[in-house]
């Protein structure tokens, strides 16, 4: 028991296609109504009501999936082998922010605007680049797993060689769901195959468990196997054309666009993954069961944390639609809204959080009433944050966004490791929550700055 107070060819297998004849009309190029509906899709996604619910359905079920997974593995797994997957999983996470600002946002942007009359094309150029930006990721992780191994970490280098040879798996899975999004009435598609993930991905490691073959390796082999599968399903199902290779020029042009938008998109990703992920890798160094302690308790952060994520692009498009006298009061009965569901949702972890721990995780984590104290503090930052962030964006002041965010990282590379060193996971806890409350503060701040007068 681990206590806290411790230490074959597809369609765009040929890298996506012109349609053969360029100069058709946009009807020509999309099958169907689709023209009509990437039309409606640039005005801002997702759209209309029933494409709203469809996003959270699409959310909510691979939210429920990697959270569901978490939980068994941490309660089937032994601290060490859980925390190896914890480390692994944080590593794998900046790669992934990394493919969110050069491939996933821009998509959303580019895709429903400026390349929506020959979007087979455009998702044929996009995905051809990922080939080669999966593969480079896999074999960093794969360098960087056996660098743990020479060094002598050798459970935990197995475990992140094992990450580099999934890597690939996991991010072509991440950029097809997004995809869908660029056609609004196939995302109960998209819902469908979150629900073949959650199918695959618990029956896997329930399987895997029944015959004592689970293990931080195994997991994410289940992961990788049930990313495939759900991905298979949805590419199948991925309403595009086929045409003629794109020429070099085009290809050119769409790597250039991602990557000028991605800039600063990708700085304030890594940004967000400092205070989200660093405080395991630092940690590990001193045992990967503590590391398997802190990910434990954080995990009754991810509903409020994911609720958040899932909500934010609706809020964006809500605010920006409203007219500028509405925002601010608009914003002030949200936040007040996202508060008092957050005050509730610590409440309840206060009241109940030590007896779930124990119940959860079969007796391998304990935590005293401190503990309990600071994940309530915590869901309550994680809680306010949400509309301030989605308030800036929807004034177009991304740059608020990513300086709130460094402000908030060098408070985690500072105060907070500073904390973890003094205090192993209670003081990672308090680190994050000093990080959560600065970057709230901070968009507050600057969300006064930015506002204008007459919102009032």
């Amino acid at each position: 028991m681990y206590n806290f107070k411790a230490t074959g060819a597809s369609r765009l297998d040929h890298p996506g296609m012109l349609p053969s004849r360029p100069a058709q009309k946009t009807s020509d190029l999309l099958p169907g109504d689709a023209a009509a509906r990437l039309t409606e899709a640039s005005q801002g996604l997702p759209i209309g009501a029933r494409a709203g619910v469809w996003t959270l359905v699409d959310q909510g079920v691979f939210t429920a999936s990697n959270f569901l997974f978490q939980m068994l593995l941490a309660r089937w797994l032994a601290p060490q082998d859980y925390g190896a997957f914890t480390v692994a999983l944080a590593i794998f996470l900046l790669l992934g922010a990394g493919q969110v600002a050069l491939f996933g946002e821009p998509l959303l942007v580019y895709g429903a605007r400026k390349y929506y009359q020959c979007l087979p094309a455009y998702l044929g150029a996009l995905f051809y680049w990922h080939r080669s930006f999966a593969a480079l990721g896999g074999g960093v992780v794969l360098c960087i797993g056996a660098g743990l191994k020479v060094t002598g970490y050798d459970h935990l280098g197995t475990t992140v060689l094992m990450l580099g040879l999934c890597t690939p798996a996991f991010l072509f899975l991440w950029l097809l769901r997004s995809s869908y999004y660029l056609y609004p009435q196939q995302l109960s598609v998209a819902a469908r195959g979150g629900v073949l993930y959650l199918i695959l991905i618990v029956g896997g490691a329930s399987v895997l468990c029944h015959y004592n073959w689970l293990s931080a390796v195994s997991g994410l082999g289940v992961m990788a196997i049930a990313s495939l599968g759900a991905g298979a399903w949805l590419w199948m199902r991925l309403p595009v054309v086929g045409g003629v290779r794109q020429p070099g020029d085009f290809l050119g042009e769409v790597w250039t666009q991602h990557r000028q938008y991605g800039r600063w998109s990708l700085a304030t990703y890594v940004f967000t993954w400092i205070p989200e992920n660093v405080y395991y890798l630092l940690l590990s160094w001193h045992g990967l069961e503590a590391s398997a302690a802190l990910r434990a308790a954080l995990n009754f952060l991810v509903p409020i944390s994911r609720v958040g994520a899932a909500l934010c692009p609706l809020l964006i498009a809500a605010l920006a639609r409203l007219p500028d006298e509405r925002k601010h009061r608009t914003m002030r009965r949200l936040s007040g809204v996202f508060t008092m569901g957050a005050l509730l949702y610590g409440g309840c972890l206060l009241l109940f959080f030590s007896p779930l721990l124990s119940w959860l995780y079969n007796r391998q984590y304990t935590a005293d009433d401190t503990v309990a104290w600071l994940l309530g503090g915590l869901a309550l930052c994680l809680g306010s944050v949400t509309v301030p962030s989605a308030m800036l964006r929807a004034l177009a002041r991304p740059e608020c966004v990513f300086w709130a965010q460094a402000i908030s990282a060098a408070v985690t590379l500072t105060l907070g490791v500073g904390l973890t060193v003094a205090w192993g996971v209670k003081g990672a806890i308090m680190g994050f929550c000093l990080s959560a409350i600065t970057a709230t503060l901070a968009m507050e701040i600057l969300y006064r700055q930015v506002r204008r007068p007459d919102a009032l």
